[in-house]
């Protein structure tokens, strides 16, 4: 095996955002919606704001879908996509807030960097996306099939609407909740099952840690018990906020208090549920340990290979990852 060292990139970037727990990852997650967790958000940014992408390996995409937000004045009217190749492609977006699908010209390509270069006004722009292709390494296709009208979809003998989208890092349905909101007292919850092994996910706010909203217990909380101020007691969530899930269990007769996260939390008797939170790791998270796997760039082509974490040292700017490529 060959070794070389590199330092780790994160596989999304972007502009700007417009809150703490607003990531460019929850503009790539299907829901296409403009809400909190289903929709990049940029920071009073317009024309100039931009959000990369970096796909698993190398992808031929022939299609996205773009879903403007619901303010007028904060849509994109011109768009631009940047591929690993060097090649652009541009877009027109209408002026509304339907999911809008465009058909490239199919590139090959390891990363999409999506550039806003007009706009129908400015606040708060951003958008929802979707990317659609073939992995390269499943691709079989004839040299003259290739250029046909209908594409390297058709030649592949695959329907493009059974592809699914490349980025698609969670599908299950996020609960935007408030810092006094728990169980009880939101009509939010009055359509979930709270039966055990039940859950949800819910977002919260990086303030409710600070709110005067009350917590009953540790590790298990009762369901009158303020939902976000129970996830940050638990050390759950971190403290810029974000998703969390809730895992509902039986009720318990008794509950303890404690001080944790310098939050403290009361005791109580009984809840007829129990709530127990569950962290939500970051979809690209690399777990930085020796033996850990990941896919690299090839140092000698542009395609992306196995390999497997070898060493780890510390360096001034951060830790430098010696890697083995597997097959070398």
């Amino acid at each position: 095996m060959n070794k070389l060292k590199i330092l780790i990139l994160l596989n999304l970037g972007q502009s700007s955002s417009l809150y703490p727990n607003t990531k460019c990852e929850d503009g790539l997650n299907g829901k296409m919606n403009d809400a909190i967790g289903s929709m990049w958000y940029t920071k009073g940014e317009g024309v100039g704001g931009w959000l990369q992408i970096h796909f698993k390996g190398v992808y031929i995409i022939s299609k996205f879908e773009v879903r403007p937000r619901n303010n007028p004045n904060e849509r994109n009217k011109v768009i631009e996509l940047e591929f690993s190749d060097g090649s652009k492609q541009m877009f027109t977006i209408l002026n509304n807030n339907d999911i809008q699908t465009f058909h490239l010209q199919d590139v090959e390509t390891s990363y999409v960097i999506v550039k806003i270069l007009e706009v129908y006004g400015t606040i708060n722009n951003g958008g929802a996306f979707n990317f659609y292709g073939i992995e390269c390494k499943n691709l079989e296709i004839k040299e003259k099939e290739s250029k046909e009208a209908s594409g390297l979809l058709k030649a592949s003998g695959v329907n493009p609407k059974e592809i699914p989208a490349l980025f698609n890092v969670d599908h299950e349905e996020v609960i935007g909740v408030g810092c006094r909101e728990n169980l009880v007292n939101s009509k939010k919850f009055r359509a979930v099952k709270m039966s055990e092994g039940n859950h949800i996910v819910v977002n919260c706010y990086s303030s409710c840690s600070l709110s005067y909203n009350l917590v009953y217990g540790s590790g298990r909380y009762t369901k009158d018990s303020a939902i976000c101020k129970s996830a940050f007691h638990d050390r759950k969530i971190p403290g810029t906020g974000g998703k969390v899930k809730i895992n509902f269990g039986k009720g318990l007769r008794s509950y303890e208090g404690s001080i944790s996260n310098g939050i403290m939390s009361n005791s109580k008797t009984y809840s007829d549920v129990t709530m127990m939170f569950e962290q939500i790791p970051k979809v690209d998270d690399i777990i930085l340990a020796e033996g850990s796997r990941l896919d690299v760039i090839n140092p000698h082509g542009n395609n992306f290979v196995p390999a497997v974490i070898d060493e780890i040292n510390d360096a001034p700017d951060g830790k430098t990852i010696s890697l083995a490529i597997e097959g070398k």
